[in-house]
């Protein structure tokens, strides 16, 4: 283990790249990054706010979160990407608009040498909303909303050998 001589933070790596003092603010979390970057997490932060127009701005995890009754997206440069945290469901809803990007379970990561989705990142955030207020299964006019549920819904559905019983109702059969 590597403590840091600065913060006295404990690290598997020696001489580990890591911020020492705390952020308390999504203004402060972007003047800290490169001026490369900065750019970028303004553009990412104005379409979070216009795509979650009653989120509240906060730092959660040290990171730039936007809150509306839970964490709705976070956000957070890395040295050759920028990351955004979503939730769980994202990558798999999404699976088909995300396949140049790396995944994982609630992470999607943009690589600082391509351009930036920021239409993506718009239309991830709507659903994150959605689905937080409820309105992504609720609501029948939003056919789009209930395209993006059962399309996961049958993949999964897809998966499995069902033999002899009843593959249980996709989208054709609602």
């Amino acid at each position: 283990m590597w403590q840091c001589p600065k913060c006295n933070r404990e690290f598997a790596k020696t001489n580990q790249d890591h911020y020492c003092g705390k952020i308390e603010t999504i203004d402060q979390y972007i003047s800290e990054q490169t001026e490369e970057v900065q750019p970028i997490l303004k553009k990412i932060r104005e379409v979070i706010r216009i795509a979650a127009p009653d989120a509240t701005e906060k730092m959660s995890w040290q990171m730039p979160t936007f809150w509306q009754g839970e964490n709705l997206i976070h956000f957070a440069a890395f040295k050759k990407h920028i990351s955004i945290f979503p939730g769980g469901e994202a990558s798999t809803v999404f699976a088909d608009k995300l396949i140049e990007y790396k995944t994982s379970k609630g992470t999607i990561q943009f690589p600082l040498n391509k351009p930036i989705p920021y239409d993506l990142i718009k239309e991830i955030t709507q659903w994150r909303v959605a689905q937080v207020t409820g309105e992504l299964i609720t609501s029948p006019a939003s056919t789009k909303n209930l395209d993006w549920h059962l399309a996961g819904y049958e993949q999964d559905l897809d998966r499995y050998d069902w033999g002899d019983s009843d593959k249980p109702k996709g989208r054709e059969q609602l």
